[in-house]
């Protein structure tokens, strides 16, 4: 989390905001309920800013949550909403909130949904009530040292579950057109990147080669398609103290189902912690614990298809790869000198990575 300075721009918002959450509190949770001040607090995250409204109802209290997107350069409110193309899939955002709160509810034994109240279009604001968590990547860190993986595997296996669950109940799976062409000119797309951002020390024709030869093992013409979550990362997966798991920051496309389902399984092993202590924050039994269990929620009904989690996890480790030497390229200055050793690090380390999932595939 990033430290909010107040600003005077962002007075006025924050007023309006305030006043339209304090005139819908009565729809929202009764007559008794009221705010416990009118100032809210302000927390700063790296995509987006939070507005946190304490609220006291008859029986308990609630915390009222106003999310607006912003980008990393962004100090205040105003600059966030006043760039309406960073806000162009908020409206869907909401849209999704609702559909799974409306299909969960908080009545499932498994899974639960953010409550959404309103969505304020002038500031492209969302606002839900809060829901009492913690990310599943907190609960990979502690589980680290613990002595039992038990909590970790069962919730992970119910984020699978979850995720299952949104692509077939939520949306709908259906099998796509979808070729091996295709397939590489993702693969194109980014090892062309990693190319320039590495300045050559990674070849772009020796990932695409691999691939072309791990390709012509399988003919590939249709992927199972659904509406996906986009950012199926640990961060994104919440859960509660009574066991219950739910989704957040829900950015919907048309995509293979597969995308999603691969992030989720690959995310710890993009940790800087992990990626830095060469593959060894995180022991190799944990992380195959974390994916069997993930695999055993997602295909509890259905057959594995091992090439295509495999592939999709190849195609996946090279997103994250390049997101992470494109940020190194992008330092400056002392950060650049600082940081220069590091690159030769991150690429060895993404490499084996990246191979131990195309190995996976014969």
């Amino acid at each position: 989390m990033i430290k909010y300075k107040t600003s005077e721009h962002d007075t006025a918002i924050i007023h309006n905001i305030t006043t339209r959450i304090t005139e819908s509190l009565q729809e929202w949770y009764g007559s008794s309920s009221r705010l416990l001040s009118p100032v809210p607090g302000v927390r700063s995250y790296t995509n987006s800013f939070i507005l946190c409204y304490e609220v006291r109802t008859l029986t308990d209290r609630k915390v009222i949550l106003v999310k607006i997107r912003r980008n990393p350069k962004m100090k205040s409110l105003a600059q966030a909403v006043n760039v309406p193309h960073i806000h162009a899939n908020i409206p869907s955002e909401f849209k999704t909130l609702c559909l799974l709160y409306q299909h969960i509810g908080t009545g499932h034994p498994n899974f639960t949904a953010i409550r959404p109240l309103t969505y304020m279009e002038e500031y492209f604001a969302i606002v839900m009530e809060e829901f009492p968590s913690r990310p599943l990547r907190e609960l990979l860190f502690d589980q680290r040292k613990s002595s039992s993986s038990n909590e970790l595997r069962v919730t992970a296996r119910k984020a699978g579950e979850l995720l299952r669950f949104f692509h077939e109940q939520i949306h709908s799976i259906a099998e796509q057109p979808y070729t091996s062409s295709e397939l590489l000119a993702d693969v194109e797309a980014y090892a062309s990147r990693l190319e320039l951002y590495t300045h050559g020390r990674v070849n772009a024709a020796d990932i695409m080669n691999v691939f072309k030869q791990k390709l012509a093992l399988k003919a590939i013409q249709s992927i199972p398609f659904s509406e996906i979550h986009q950012d199926m990362t640990c961060n994104n997966v919440l859960y509660s103290e009574d066991g219950k798991v739910c989704l957040i920051d829900i950015r919907t496309k048309p995509a293979p189902i597969y995308s999603d389902l691969a992030l989720l399984l690959i995310h710890p092993e993009t940790f800087r912690e992990h990626i830095f202590r060469s593959g060894n924050y995180f022991s190799k039994d944990l992380l195959e614990e974390y994916r069997k269990a993930i695999l055993a929620g997602y295909f509890e009904k259905h057959p594995v298809n091992g090439f295509l989690v495999n592939l999709f996890c190849a195609i996946r480790v090279l997103d994250k790869w390049t997101m992470h030497e494109e940020l190194f390229h992008k330092y400056k200055r002392l950060k650049r000198l600082f940081t220069r050793p590091l690159g030769p690090i991150l690429t060895s380390y993404f490499q084996a990575v990246l191979n131990r999932y195309l190995t996976a595939l014969d």
